[in-house]
């Protein structure tokens, strides 16, 4: 098997939904491909690096579907977009984690950025300094709120707890009340 970026994501990202992220090392990616732990520096020269690619994997359907924003409202189409984001981190264990640790690179920081703002573009009823602000807003309690309802289900885990059923439907509930507050400090009708 040849070495590329997209193998070591793979693998890396394989690991990470299996022991979690504070187990996915540069030794234990390259004990899973085969190979010698500097032949992953070749293609990312640090495991910050190495995240930063995987949170980039994570957030794709995301970032691919923001061309397609659904909702015929900002505040419609601002729901979904951080609806689907928070699906996307939740899709993977420590989702939320990875990504959180991947913004520290400024191009997915702007690239969820800018998608959130074309969400709550739509219409043109928001001034663009309202956009930019409610992005970075937004974006910042996604990922807080998915990273405490991802670190609870961690940890009910390693206690040996089941998970109730009405805990992701309490996060869910949660979530969506949350993204509703941002939006009324944006100007939405008070209906969301």
């Amino acid at each position: 098997m040849q070495l590329t970026r997209e193998s070591i994501i793979t693998a890396s990202l394989d690991i990470a939904d299996t022991y979690g992220l504070a187990d996915m090392t540069m030794r234990r990616v390259a004990r899973q491909l085969g190979v010698a732990p500097g032949a992953l520096y070749w293609h990312f020269p640090s495991k910050q690096a190495l995240i930063a690619a995987i949170g980039q994997t994570i957030c794709a359907p995301v970032l691919d579907d923001a061309a397609t924003v659904t909702g015929t409202t900002w505040t419609e189409a601002t729901l979904a977009m951080c609806a689907r984001l928070r699906a996307a981190l939740l899709d993977h264990r420590d989702g939320a984690e990875i990504v959180s640790a991947a913004l520290s690179d400024a191009t997915l920081h702007t690239q969820l950025t800018a998608t959130i703002s074309a969400a709550l573009g739509v219409g043109d009823e928001l001034s663009r300094g309202h956009r930019e602000t409610g992005a970075v807003t937004l974006l910042h309690f996604i990922m807080g709120e998915t990273l405490h309802e991802q670190s609870v289900a961690a940890i009910r885990i390693a206690e040996g707890a089941a998970l109730p059923t009405e805990a992701s439907e309490c996060g869910e509930t949660t979530f969506r009340r949350g993204v509703a507050v941002v939006l009324r400090g944006l100007g939405a009708p008070c209906d969301i």
